[in-house]
């Protein structure tokens, strides 16, 4: 049996993703937010909130199909909820 070493797929379009987010999204704002240390980044969490919620919603989908029915999920994190 072979050892695989090559990143998987989806992780690589994770990768992607983040790099993409922190390059679009969290850079424009870094350097405010570095001069103005205790400033609440409320720009910046109003841009990523439709992005986090999108991705609990998959990930609650993901845990009900992988739930086997007994009404316990199968070895998944408990999820906090984004409202």
């Amino acid at each position: 049996m072979t050892i695989e070493f090559e990143i998987p797929e989806n992780l690589l379009q994770e990768q992607m993703m983040v790099h993409a987010v922190a390059e679009g999204i969290m850079r424009p704002y870094s350097r405010e937010l570095d001069e103005a240390e205790h400033t609440r980044p409320t720009e910046f969490v109003r841009n990523m909130w439709p992005l986090l919620k999108e991705r609990q919603a998959r990930d609650l989908d993901k845990m009900h199909e992988q739930t086997n029915g007994s009404g316990q999920n199968s070895g998944l994190p408990e999820l906090l909820l984004v409202s």
